[in-house]
C-alpha cells in the first residue's frame, strides 16, 4: 500500500465500490446504475452489502458526477460511501461476484461475521496484516484498488486474475491473530480523528506510523492492562501514538501500569497521576519530534 495522487480528470474507465448504507441525496446528482455485491449467505441483509458502478456504462454526464463525488471522499468527515476506484479486466457481473466472495465467514469467535473489508478504514488496516498471500487472493482480478483514506489517496496492486472459485473465502479470510487488529478498526479511526484535530495536514508516512502504533496500542490496552471501555481504549491509544514512551515510561506511572493491568487503579485515576505540566511538556516534546520527523 502506497500513497498516490488522485485522479486529474474524469474518470472513464473502472469501477466504482460503493457503500449503500451510506449513500445519501447529496452523494450523487441523480441516482446512478449500481450492481449488488451480494452472497447467497447475506441475502437478508441485501440491504447493508456494497455496490459496483461500472463507470464506462455511464454516461460523460455521470461520469463527471460520480468523479466529483469520489474526489471529496479524501476530505470528508463523514462515513465512506464511496469506498474505492478499482481496475480488473472482469466484467462487473463477475466483479461483484468477487467482492461478494469475501464477505461472510467466521469471526475471531467462530460465530458467522459480516466483514466490511472493502471500508477504507477497515481495508487499510487489513493491508498493513495480511500475509502477501491473502492480498493476492482478496484482490484476485482486481489489478489496482485506489482508495481515499486518511485524507490521502492509496493504492494497491493486485494479481489482476482470478483465483480458484471452489477455495472459497478462507484464501483471504484473516486468522484469529489478525482479526485482533481488525476487530478495532473503528477504533483506530476514532483515535485518528483526534490525531487530525491537532494535525490538519499529516504526512502519508505517518500516517501509517500512526496507524502501525494505534493498531499496538489497542492490543496492549485490550489484552495486557484488560481495558474495556471504549472511550479509555481511544484515550489510551491516542496517548501512547503520540507521545509514545515518554507518555508509557512516565516515572510517576512507573508503578500505576502494573495496578491498572492487576484491576487496583483504573485509566481516570492512572491519568490524574500526571498534572498540567507534566502534560505541558508531554505536548511540547511531541511538537518537537513532529517536527523533526517531518509529519506535518
Amino acid at each position: 500500500m502506497r500513497a498516490t495522487l488522485p485522479p486529474n480528470e474524469v474518470i472513464r474507465t473502472g469501477f466504482l465500490l460503493v457503500d449503500a448504507s451510506n449513500i445519501d441525496d447529496e452523494t450523487f446528482a441523480e441516482p446512478l446504475p449500481m450492481l449488488r455485491c451480494t452472497p447467497g449467505t447475506l441475502t437478508n441483509a441485501d440491504d447493508l452489502t456494497p455496490r459496483l458502478i461500472d463507470i464506462a456504462a455511464l454516461s460523460p454526464a455521470q461520469q463527471e458526477d460520480a468523479t466529483a463525488a469520489l474526489l471529496r471522499e479524501a476530505a470528508s468527515s463523514r462515513p465512506p460511501a464511496i469506498c474505492a476506484w478499482l481496475d480488473s479486466p472482469l466484467d462487473a457481473a463477475a466483479l461483484a461476484r468477487h467482492i461478494a466472495r469475501f464477505l461472510a465467514g467466521p469471526g475471531a469467535e467462530g460465530s458467522s461475521v459480516f466483514w466490511r473489508y472493502y471500508d477504507p478504514r477497515v481495508f487499510s488496516l487489513a493491508m498493513a496484516v495480511f500475509l502477501p498471500a491473502q492480498k493476492e487472493a482478496l484482490l484476485g482480478p482486481i489489478a489496482d484498488w485506489r482508495f481515499p483514506w486518511c485524507q490521502h489517496w492509496w493504492t494497491v496492486p493486485g494479481p489482476g486474475r482470478e483465483i480458484d472459485p471452489l477455495g472459497g473465502y478462507k484464501s483471504a479470510w484473516p486468522t484469529s491473530t489478525q482479526w485482533r487488529s481488525l476487530d478495532h478498526s473503528d477504533l483506530v479511526a476514532r483515535v485518528f480523528v483526534h490525531i487530525h484535530d491537532t494535525h490538519k495536514a499529516l504526512s502519508a508516512a505517518a500516517v501509517l506510523r500512526y496507524q502501525r502504533g494505534i493498531d499496538l496500542a489497542l492490543i496492549a490496552g485490550k489484552q495486557h492492562l484488560k481495558l474495556t471501555e471504549t472511550d479509555e481504549l481511544v484515550e489510551y491509544a491516542l496517548h501512547s501514538a503520540r507521545y509514545g514512551d515518554a507518555f508509557l515510561r512516565h516515572p510517576k506511572l512507573d508503578t500505576a501500569w502494573t495496578d491498572l493491568a492487576q484491576g487496583k487503579t483504573n485509566w481516570v485515576d492512572l491519568q490524574g497521576l500526571l498534572d498540567h505540566h507534566d502534560y505541558q511538556k508531554l505536548n511540547q516534546e511531541y511538537q518537537l519530534q513532529q517536527t523533526h520527523m517531518g509529519a506535518t
